[in-house]
């Protein structure tokens, strides 16, 4: 699948489209196939590291909070609803 990477704190230049293995979903999580995705403030503090109390978060390597999707599979304990 690919997905965004992000190789560190900085601006756009930190961005790129890579290839990266299928996720399975751990228990009690789902694993949902990304239709749209959106940008916001929170990203940009995640990408920039400022204000730099971010840093303390850590940085993902695949970055982003909002998106809308469907759901590809459940994780133990999750129970579809019909």
């Amino acid at each position: 699948m690919q997905a965004v990477h992000q190789a560190g704190w900085g601006g756009r230049e930190q961005l790129s489209v890579r290839e990266v293995a299928r996720p399975s979903p751990a228990s009690g999580c789902v694993l949902v196939r990304v239709q749209a995705a959106s940008i916001n403030a929170a990203d940009h503090h995640m990408l920039t590291g400022r204000p730099f109390v971010i840093r303390c978060l850590g940085r993902k390597e695949i970055p982003g909070m909002d998106f809308s999707g469907v759901v590809e599979a459940l994780g133990n304990n999750q129970q579809s609803s019909t």
